[in-house]
């Protein structure tokens, strides 16, 4: 992401982990991150072959699923990985068919704007139009948890990411969008002792979730109080911990670092198998 129109631009992933001022100071500050792991290596190569697939059909060619698998296999390293990879995207071919139901407009477009004094950045996995005229933006995730058997679907009903996608791009398109198209593709359960592989059949699902003025007016406000909070921190020196996000999601990977104050976090980090980026390199 790095500098942009307005300083350094902040994608909503970025923005969130000030909930825990700490963890942003440890991440984004002293560029300390962990190595890539399987779903990173198993999402980008899922992305690489949809991408493929709307940026042929926004052309007005017709995809093959051969040619998708080209490009997934392109992006992936690991030999352990390309099978997975591969019953991903033939699953989602089965489940969704040519023709689409609807037109492509763009295909992995990454876009920064001004919310106030606030730059926002993101990128935009597809953006497609309906027959009544509707735009919607079609994103695509992978996960662990089956949907089937879990609520996760439901966090998308408010979940600020997916606003930010129609944001995002209405700033860019100049017109409406009426909500998000979620593909979420569950990956299967991994193997028991086996962490680098998933077993069982893979299953593809789409929802459409709409999104309204008041809950895109409030994603604004948001990415304001984020921003205006990162800049106090990186003010004052101020980066403190937040407790009740140590488990938020999964346990912190910082956690040993706040547990030894007075030990060099960098050093720390790199004895515990971290890696440091330079300033400017990957993102999150």
């Amino acid at each position: 992401m790095g500098k942009s129109i307005g300083g350094t631009s902040h994608g909503w992933s970025r923005l969130e982990e000030i909930s825990c001022p700490r963890s942003y100071y440890y991440k984004y500050v002293l560029q300390l991150r962990q190595p890539a792991d399987i779903n990173l290596e198993i999402g980008t190569s899922f992305h690489a072959a949809l991408a493929y697939r709307f940026g042929a059909l926004r052309d007005e060619k017709e995809p093959s699923l051969a040619a998708c698998l080209q490009a997934a296999e392109e992006v992936v390293t690991p030999d352990i990985y390309r099978s997975h990879v591969r019953r991903l995207v033939e699953t989602y071919w089965e489940e969704w068919p040519l023709p689409e139901p609807f037109s492509v407009v763009c295909v992995e477009h990454e876009h920064e704007m001004m919310i106030e004094d606030a730059p926002f950045t993101g990128r935009l996995d597809t953006v497609v139009q309906q027959p009544d005229g509707r735009l919607f933006v079609l994103e695509h995730k992978t996960s662990g948890i089956n949907p089937a058997y879990a609520h996760n679907f439901d966090l998308y009903l408010v979940d600020h990411q997916i606003t930010g996608y129609a944001v995002l791009a209405e700033a860019l398109l100049g017109r409406q969008i009426s909500g998000v198209i979620v593909d979420l593709m569950y990956k299967g359960s991994k193997k028991k002792g086996k962490p680098d592989e998933y077993s069982g059949q893979p299953v593809a699902y789409r929802e459409t979730f709409l999104r309204s003025d008041d809950q895109k007016a409030d994603f604004r406000r948001q990415v304001v109080w984020m921003n205006r909070a990162i800049r106090h921190a990186s003010t004052t020196g101020e980066w403190w911990c937040q407790p009740k996000s140590c488990h938020k999601y999964r346990p912190c990977p910082y956690a040993m670092l706040c547990q030894e104050p007075r030990r060099d976090p960098a050093e720390l980090w790199l004895e515990l198998g971290g890696k440091i980026v330079e300033e400017g390199g990957e993102e999150e």
